[in-house]
């Protein structure tokens, strides 16, 4: 304990000199500028501040912090120069461009005019290129077959109604003029109807007339299909008696209603059933 008390008074009477010393250094330096002396020693060539080595340490710092201030402003040079090449161009800029695409440059067309005719004729050229190139090297495999594989005959046979022909004594005759002459008239305009058929065209084979009745002439006829060996799906659909008739019917309704037409048949009465080679003979 007493020793403690002595060293807090030692440090007291410490501070108490230190603070004495400080008031009487500021008083000296009140006094002699008051007399117009120097406080401080005036520093000249002959007493500099700083020694010859402190001089070159702090000249080489100051080197090593221009030439890093020159890097840095090199990098900052380049930053500026990238960030302005990323710039927006200003509204002078904006137009002359304007003003450049809008020039007349042939027959009073203006520039962008030219170029998008250009660009249209391009177009249109390689989408016509295109088109007669598909329709030169495409083929459809519907459009390939063998006539000659089509062997399996399938018939039909029916009846249908001639509303302008007067029916006569001979036309039942198969040998007479006008059994001949309606019996090639209807024949044509069949295999016409089903020749043109993009489903039973590939398949038709013949059509004939084998029979006429009294009153509103009334014609029988037949027809003749040829099928692949292979051709339960064709009867079952595209060769069923539901298509063959429905072509025929269809047809048909798309002609002009006109009663006053040669061969005109009426559409109401065409009847078709599944036929034979045996029973058209007969």
């Amino acid at each position: 304990m007493d020793e403690a008390i002595e060293l807090d008074l030692i440090r007291k009477q410490t501070d108490e000199l230190l603070d004495n010393n400080n008031l009487q250094n500021e008083w000296d330096i009140k006094v002699q500028v008051a007399a117009g002396e120097q406080p401080f020693p005036e520093i000249t060539q002959s007493s500099p501040l700083l020694s010859d080595e402190q001089r070159e340490g702090v000249h080489s710092s100051n080197g090593a912090r221009v030439a890093n201030g020159r890097e840095s402003l090199s990098v900052t040079v380049e930053n500026s120069c990238l960030h302005s090449g990323q710039e927006e161009p200003s509204n002078g800029q904006r137009k002359g461009i304007l003003s450049y695409q809008n020039r007349v440059v042939v027959c009073g067309l203006r520039l962008w005019v030219v170029l998008a005719l250009i660009l249209l004729l391009i177009t249109a050229l390689v989408i016509t290129l295109s088109l007669v190139l598909y329709s030169v090297l495409y083929e459809d495999e519907d459009d390939t077959f063998d006539h000659e594989s089509f062997v399996v005959p399938m018939f039909y046979s029916g009846t249908l109604s001639l509303v302008n022909q007067n029916f006569s004594a001979n036309l039942p005759s198969a040998l007479s003029n006008q059994n001949l002459a309606l019996s090639n008239q209807l024949k044509e305009k069949l295999s016409n109807i089903y020749s043109s058929s993009p489903a039973l065209g590939r398949y038709f084979s013949d059509v004939g007339m084998y029979a006429y009745r009294n009153g509103t002439i009334t014609a029988h006829y037949w027809l003749k299909f040829l099928m692949p060996l292979d051709h339960e799906e064709l009867v079952r659909y595209t060769l069923s008696r539901e298509m063959v008739y429905n072509v025929l019917r269809q047809h048909l309704y798309d002609q002009e209603v006109n009663t006053d037409q040669f061969l005109y048949i009426d559409p109401v009465t065409v009847y078709m059933e599944v036929g034979n080679w045996t029973l058209i003979n007969d």
